[in-house]
């Protein structure tokens, strides 16, 4: 949950990393997963991955993408 700390330790440790932003969503209920992907998919963005997150604070699926565009990407969603 410190991504400052976690970096420096990595560098401290020598270990590779890289850092990369990405877009996370909170779904209504899991059916709403295709509707993002039909989104970004009309509006000609590239998905490099997705993934779910195992944290739900409010008890909804949420899912992190990482997009060509982050910007244009969090505005679809």
């Amino acid at each position: 949950s410190d991504a400052e700390a976690v970096e420096t330790l990595f560098i401290e440790k020598g270990i590779p990393h890289a850092i990369s932003e990405i877009a996370v969503v909170e779904l209504g209920d899991a059916s709403f997963f295709g509707d993002c992907l039909t989104a970004l998919l009309e509006a000609e963005t590239n998905v490099h991955f997705c993934y779910s997150l195992m944290s739900r604070p409010n008890g909804r699926p949420t899912l992190a993408f990482y997009l060509d565009d982050l910007e244009f990407g969090r505005s679809i969603l």
